[in-house]
């Protein structure tokens, strides 16, 4: 006998000749995962072997093979849904409708898009999945699913990163091409203590840990070269972008990486006590002249006393920021600037830039008040491909706010000449029965347009809303699709290299990954 995994839950099983190979093959319904596996029957010592996944309606009841179609003796599978309301049929040799669905066997923890393989020479566009999971002694690792030549989807196996996660309560995970090399790069971050009042940064525990991916010889080995740095305490959210364009001391070249992190860093009062400050620094990415191919973020010093220590722009925690974003928000054409969200304050703070990694204290006319509860913010552009100035969107408890900057761009004037107008909502609660929970939100293209839609993860729906720019301030109604169970996490990116953003979820509660393939873009007619 041997074993094969399942979903979260099984509940029922069935056994049939499903694909006309003479050979038994088995389905597993997993209540709490909402999938279906299927094992097709083989020679092996196990009798089957893992198939595909998808998944079903809310409430899955059972399933059975059954000749319900054609009356030709081949068994479709049949999948009682909804709590017993409906049915769905799938065929031998068909898809199912709907998402792909991965499933992780671990439980994981966050998820991105990019490119972190030996790329394909035919498409080395194609992008892999990267999953921070925990493994079986609850530690903290990566893992990849590798991109497939085939589909253009992620593959059902995943591939180990040999470095390990060496930080001690990991949180966010980032990925980008920071040290410009071609291949995509993870940053973790963490929100655990330094501590501050260790002025030698080589004697901090680490904050952030840089994952370096390189080509390997085949697609199935990860090579990366793991990077440990101290960034204050708790640094658990960061932006990432070119912060520090045309600064001589830093990268001063365009393209190039740089960390904003709100976190706790040295400062010393007038006594000459270490107290901290929290705030924004700003991390600028460059070559590690310390490693041979190295690279690293370096903070912006200022003299605190008698040391040097992180510039802070000073935050009072108790506003509870909850997110943090850069972008183009009007100090210049090439210039990036800091929108932070601040939970207790219902508002957004936008931090303009002033040269190098310096930023100015927001005025009265650039603190937004944006409605209950922000979670989250981002900076884009609303108004289309002519649009110069990008606009702040936040993600509230039940809704989206979207704040457009309006007014002229007048480079050095640190965001003299920009204002903020009240914010829209998106109605996203409105007209349909609850609950609501949405708990991340990515604005992109989805149906190549020029103009940037809001996609919305909801853990309380299981399911993906995109919300589509009909450009002149107007949105249309959500359009909804499911996803697995318990979501906490999406990224957004052009998976399968079509020139169109897909969707990719993580669902915690069913262990899954499912995989929203957007089929409609730049078609006459577009959609999500």
């Amino acid at each position: 006998y041997g074993w094969l995994p399942t979903g979260i839950g099984p509940t029922r099983v069935a056994a049939g000749y499903f694909d006309s190979d003479d050979r038994l093959d088995l389905a597993v319904l997993s209540a709490t995962s909402r999938v279906v596996t299927l094992y097709p029957g083989t020679a092996t010592l196990e009798g089957v072997s893992e198939g595909a996944s998808f998944l079903t309606e809310a409430s899955p009841v059972d399933l059975c093979f059954a000749d319900v179609v054609g009356n030709d003796g081949k068994p479709e599978l049949v999948v009682l849904d909804g709590g017993g309301t409906h049915m769905t049929v799938v065929g031998a040799g068909s898809s199912p409708s709907g998402p792909k669905v991965l499933r992780t066997t671990r439980t994981p923890l966050a998820i991105q898009a990019g490119r972190f393989l030996l790329p394909f020479k035919e498409k080395p566009q194609l992008k892999d999945l990267a999953v921070m999971q925990l493994d079986q002694l609850g530690n903290e690792e990566l893992a990849i699913f590798p991109a497939q030549l085939e589909t253009g989807l992620p593959s059902d196996k995943s591939v180990a990163v040999p470095a390990k996660i060496l930080l001690q309560n990991p949180k966010a995970l980032l990925a980008a091409d920071f040290d410009n090399q071609g291949l995509d790069d993870l940053l973790i971050t963490s929100t655990d203590t330094g501590p501050f009042t260790e002025l030698d940064p080589a004697k901090c525990a680490p904050t952030i840990q840089l994952f370096r991916f390189k080509s390997a010889s085949s697609r199935d080995k990860a090579v990366a070269q793991s990077t440990l740095l101290y960034a204050g305490d708790g640094p658990n959210m960061v932006a990432a972008a070119d912060f520090d364009l045309g600064d001589g001391g830093g990268d001063s070249k365009p393209g190039l990486l740089d960390l904003a992190i709100l976190a706790t860093q040295a400062y010393f009062d007038n006594q000459g006590n270490n107290v901290g400050r929290y705030g924004i620094s700003v991390f600028v990415g460059q070559p590690d002249k310390t490693v041979s191919g190295g690279w690293t973020f370096k903070p912006k010093m200022v003299k605190s006393g008698s040391v040097y220590v992180p510039l802070v722009l000073p935050i009072d925690q108790s506003w509870q920021p909850s997110g943090i974003a850069g972008g183009p928000l009007g100090s210049g054409p090439d210039s990036n600037d800091i929108a932070v969200a601040f939970e207790a304050t219902n508002s957004v703070e936008v931090f303009f830039h002033k040269e190098g990694a310096l930023f100015k204290v927001p005025d009265a006319q650039h603190v937004v008040g944006v409605g209950q509860g922000p979670r989250a913010v981002t900076v884009a552009k609303m108004d289309g491909p002519q649009d110069e100035i990008a606009d702040v969107v936040v993600l509230l408890q039940s809704d989206v706010a979207i704040s457009r900057a309006i007014g002229e761009v007048k480079p050095g004037a640190q965001g003299a000449g920009i204002e903020f107008e009240t914010p829209v909502l998106l109605r996203y609660d409105s007209g349909r029965p609850g609950p609501f929970s949405p708990v991340a939100m990515v604005v992109r293209d989805m149906n190549n347009d020029g103009y940037n839609d809001v996609v919305l993860l909801d853990n309380a729906r299981n399911s993906v809303s995109v919300i589509v720019n009909l450009a002149q301030g107007r949105f249309s109604a959500p359009i909804e699709t499911r996803v697995g169970a318990g979501p906490t996490a999406m990224t957004v990116d052009d998976l399968d290299a079509d020139g169109c953003p897909d969707i990719a979820t993580l669902d915690e509660t069913g262990r899954t990954i499912t995989v929203l393939r957007n089929f409609l873009c730049g078609q006459a007619a577009c959609g999500s």
